[in-house]
C-alpha cells in the first residue's frame, strides 16, 4: 500500500480572475486583473481595492456587475462565477466595475 502525503491529496483551491474598470470619477488601476480563491469574498476584495486606491475607511467605494446592481459584501467568488462569470479561454473571469461616487440607481 503507498503512502499519501497530504499536499498529493488536497486539492488545490479555486482561482478566479477578476477585472476591474473604472467608472466615474474613479481612478484607474494600473494592475487590473487579480486573481482570487473561490471561498474570499467581496468584502475581502475592497480592502485591497481600498489599498490599491489610497482610499481611507471614511472614503466611499461603490462595485458593481454587469454595470447594473451591486453584489453583497458577503458574496463569495465561487458565487459570483457561477452566476456571472464570463468565459475566456477556459478560464472564469468575473468582471467587475469600481467607482468612489454611486452610479447606479
Amino acid at each position: 500500500m503507498e503512502s499519501v502525503t497530504a499536499s498529493e491529496s488536497a486539492p488545490k483551491p479555486k482561482k478566479i480572475t477578476v477585472k476591474l474598470k473604472n467608472i466615474g470619477d474613479a481612478p484607474v488601476l494600473k494592475n487590473k486583473k487579480l486573481v482570487v480563491k473561490a471561498s474570499d469574498t467581496l468584502a475581502s476584495l475592497t480592502k485591497v481595492l481600498r489599498k490599491m486606491l489610497n482610499l481611507t475607511l471614511h472614503d466611499s467605494l461603490f462595485l458593481y456587475i454587469d454595470t447594473t446592481f451591486a453584489p453583497s459584501l458577503d458574496s463569495t467568488f465561487e458565487v459570483l462565477a457561477r452566476c456571472y462569470a464570463v468565459k475566456t479561454t477556459g478560464d472564469e473571469v468575473v468582471e467587475l466595475q469600481y467607482s468612489t461616487t454611486p452610479a447606479y440607481g
